[in-house]
């Protein structure tokens, strides 16, 4: 019997609202559950929340609310929005749950059983919003050393007890250098330099408070709030409640996580755990990359936190859109966007250039070219495909896109989908339906129309863990009952179903958002002196460099002239080099407030044009010097 394909998120802590970055993660599952599904595997996809950290407990002492009544309200919101979003989990667990607690202290008892665990007394630095125990020589100024964080640590003094984290070095090491134990590659790299620099054993208790798990045989203590969540990949997988689900399921197949909580805690303290306690290693542990919103990182200061049920409803005020397809939309676009794995950006802009492009010009008028003329031309008699060379280059497609998808590399296997509609449109447009059907050559309109038909299919099969709604809607337009299975997209599969079947034109699925932008763009309109404020002048640029830990960012030095040098960063890498930039003369806002990004300052804003799937630098017509005011 074939093991059940087990599928994971992180638990979200629940001190806040789910936001894009928690959306991200819980999408990439799903859309690799619908993928497994589509190759005929059964799939179990597991999330839900993190309620026993202490900062959950502040979070809800700030609201005015006890513990128990804020984690079950905000528990509902992440159900919500994953609803919301059309992610399709299997298993949601709460770490409140009284069955997780006995799992969680049976396993910390087997533990201590084996010797695993030791007391002693910590003396140290804590994070609790990290809740994470530092080292001495990794803290500076009192201050957290995660970049992402940075915010003062608490001095805790205390009895406690230690997992023996150091005397799994060598085994960790072993699973690590084994092939696609960690995805990205880079990131695997972290993680043994992590290890490669020696591991300590780690503190794995607190002091007891009124929110938490108890310590098993000394309850003036409370279990580390990470060891009680990354027991929950057990506990939802039935351990110590079905026997018959968990062994079907274990071990997990693909963890995903962000890349904060990769290193310490997904690759280092839960393999170790795992094998101390004698149980098999995921097969792979996924790190992604953080979401900023226009090169900052998301933070309710900034007011830039995006909750993902907000973009959706963006994305139908400015499209009209069903609300169905434009959850599609923001699916495809984080994920068409940005490689999975790296740092990506989210912006209203990028989004709606990706919209417009793939989704409406693309995917959506080749279907509406293809219903429409199949209507006028053929009666809404669908073709069966015929056997030309475009067969050959679709299995290829289909191919690669597998090859992609089994490695997580959605960025390329979205493009591969996408090969297929190009070459669909090519053909459409070589072929000239209409020109055939003046000429009154119906056979030809026929293979015409058939093979653009198909490629249509198989790359809204492709498609369907991508655009869930918009391809079940396009193969049932196409006389197809969704959802379709990987083997449905060979070439001419299917032929006899789709044979006499009767389309029609019908609505767009992805209607263009300029018009309704344009709209909303006359109602934000802003004064003359609100447009005089603006200090714009031209600089040239005098270095750059790309940001570290990062792939899209870069950190320029503008020469301002009479106003002196500026520092910048600039979300532009994937579209300059450093050697276009230096010496390039370009428009710069030179009166904004400073903000910082990813730890570094930048003093102001360089202008730049969001074209679809690029960003251009605008520049002076004619040189001009350093520092000129531009009117």
């Amino acid at each position: 019997m074939e093991k059940i394909f087990y599928i994971t998120t992180p638990i979200y802590y629940v001190n806040d609202v789910p936001h894009i970055g928690s959306a991200y993660t819980t999408l990439a599952a799903d859309i690799l559950s619908r993928y497994v599904k589509m190759k005929g595997r059964e799939v179990f996809f597991a999330t839900g929340t993190d309620e026993n950290a202490p900062k959950v407990a502040e979070a809800a002492k700030a609201r005015g609310e006890d513990p128990a009544s804020f984690c079950e309200r905000m528990a509902e919101e992440f159900k919500k929005a994953w609803s919301g979003l059309g992610i399709s989990f299997d298993a949601f667990i709460r770490t409140t749950e009284k069955h997780h607690a006995e799992v969680v202290k049976y396993l910390v008892q087997e533990l201590k059983e084996k010797g695993w665990i030791y007391e002693g007394y910590y003396n140290g630095w804590y994070c609790i919003y990290d809740e994470t125990y530092f080292r001495e020589e990794e803290v500076e100024r009192g201050l957290c050393p995660n970049p992402e964080c940075q915010r003062p640590l608490q001095q805790v003094s205390e009895r406690g007890y230690y997992f023996k984290l150091s005397a799994f070095e060598e085994p960790l090491l072993s699973f690590l250098r084994e092939s696609n134990s960690v995805l990205p590659d880079f990131r695997q790299r972290e993680v043994l330099n992590f290890v490669l620099g020696g591991l300590r054993d780690i503190y794995i208790t607190r002091k007891k408070k009124d929110w938490g798990i108890p310590f098993p045989g000394d309850e003036k203590l409370q279990v580390y709030v990470w060891v009680d969540a990354l027991i929950n990949y057990l506990t939802v997988a039935g351990f110590l409640q079905d026997e018959e689900l968990f062994t079907s399921l274990w071990p997990p197949d693909v963890q995903f996580m962000g890349k904060d909580i990769l290193v310490r805690f997904h690759a280092t303290l839960w393999p170790a755990m795992l094998l101390a306690l004698g149980l098999p290693l995921p097969n792979l542990l996924f790190g992604h990359g953080f979401l900023t919103v226009k090169g900052e990182k998301m933070s309710k200061s900034k007011g830039n936190v995006i909750h993902p049920l907000s973009a959706v409803e963006e994305i139908i005020r400015f499209s009209g859109c069903e609300r169905a397809f434009a959850k599609d939309a923001l699916r495809f676009y984080l994920f068409r966007s940005t490689p999975f794995g790296a740092d990506g950006d989210f912006s209203y802009e990028a989004l709606r250039a990706c919209y417009n492009a793939d989704l409406a010009n693309n995917l959506g008028n080749l279907e509406n070219r293809l219903t429409t003329m199949t209507d006028r031309y053929l009666n809404g008699e669908v073709p069966p495909p015929p056997e030309n060379g475009y067969s050959q280059r679709a299995e290829e497609l289909l191919a690669n896109y597998q090859q992609a998808m089994d490695n997580l590399a959605f960025h390329s296997a979205i493009g591969d989908a996408l090969s297929l509609l190009d070459m669909a449109n090519k053909h459409l447009d070589k072929t000239a339906p209409w020109r055939l059907f003046k000429e009154g050559n119906i056979q030809a309109i026929r293979r015409s129309l058939g093979t653009a038909i198909e490629l249509l299919r198989i790359s809204a099969i492709l498609l369907q863990p991508f655009l869930p709604s918009a391809s079940s809607e396009i193969l049932s337009r196409l006389g197809f009952s969704p959802p379709l299975l990987l083997k449905d997209a060979k070439w001419g599969a299917f032929t006899r179903q789709v044979e006499g079947v009767k389309i029609k034109k019908m609505a767009p699925i992805f209607p263009r958002m300029e018009e309704v932008i344009k709209i909303s763009a006359q109602e934000k309109e802003i004064s003359m002196d609100d447009f005089a404020r603006v200090d714009l002048r031209v600089g040239k640029i005098i270095s750059c460099k790309v940001v570290e830990g990062t792939e899209k960012l870069y950190q320029m030095e503008v020469d301002l002239g009479e106003l002196g040098k500026r520092r910048t960063v600039a979300a532009i890498a994937p579209y300059y080099t450093p050697g276009e930039l230096i010496g390039k003369s370009v428009i710069f806002v030179a009166n904004l407030a400073p903000a910082k990004i990813r730890g570094l300052i930048s003093e102001g804003m360089i202008l730049a044009v969001d074209a679809p799937n690029n960003v251009i630098i605008v520049t002076p017509e004619k040189e001009a010097p350093p520092g000129s005011k531009v009117r």
